[in-house]
Order: structure tokens, then C-alpha cells, then sequence
């Protein structure tokens, strides 16, 4: 029967403890207004790109729309790097 040792965290004064609880919370109520965000900036860039994409005015909608995500994703990442401790770098070409 093989053995399992299991590594154990060391163990947290109360003032890490709280600081962690902190930076956790303010990540979940940024989450909130984040995917409010998202949201509304997904549903106006389908909206807005489906129902001008007949005209001319559709594809820099799509355009705008894409680098609004792009910004929307760079926020998660810095929003990430609260809880993990390091920034998370983003996997984009340079301009």
C-alpha cells in the first residue's frame, strides 16, 4: 500500500487570513459589475452587428466590439491577479 503524504499550507496569521478574505471579496463584487459589463457590451455588439451588418456601418461595429473584449479581458486578468497573487500576462501580439 503506497502512501500518501499530503503538504500541508502553512498556517496563516489572522491578519494574512483577513487581508486574503479581503482581496477575495473585492474580486467577487468587481465580478459583479464585471459581468454586467460583459453583458451588456456582448448583447449591444451582436444586437448592433447583426442589424447594421446590411450596411457599411456593421463591420466597424464588429471592430469596436472585439476591442471592447479585448479590454473586457484585460480587466479579468488584472481582476485575477488579485486573488492569485501575480499578473496573469496576455497572449496578444504586440501592436
Amino acid at each position: 500500500m503506497a502512501v500518501s503524504a499530503a503538504a500541508t499550507a502553512p498556517a496563516q496569521t489572522p491578519a494574512a487570513r483577513l487581508r486574503q478574505i479581503g482581496a477575495d471579496a473585492l474580486y467577487l463584487a468587481l465580478g459583479c459589475v464585471a459581468s454586467i459589463v460583459a453583458f451588456v457590451v456582448w448583447t449591444l455588439g451582436v444586437t448592433l452587428s447583426l442589424t447594421l451588418g446590411l450596411l457599411i456601418v456593421g463591420f466597424p461595429v464588429v471592430l469596436a466590439s472585439f476591442w471592447c473584449f479585448r479590454v473586457l479581458a484585460d480587466l479579468e486578468r488584472k481582476r485575477a491577479a488579485l486573488v492569485l497573487g501575480a499578473p496573469i500576462k496576455s497572449a496578444y501580439r504586440p501592436a
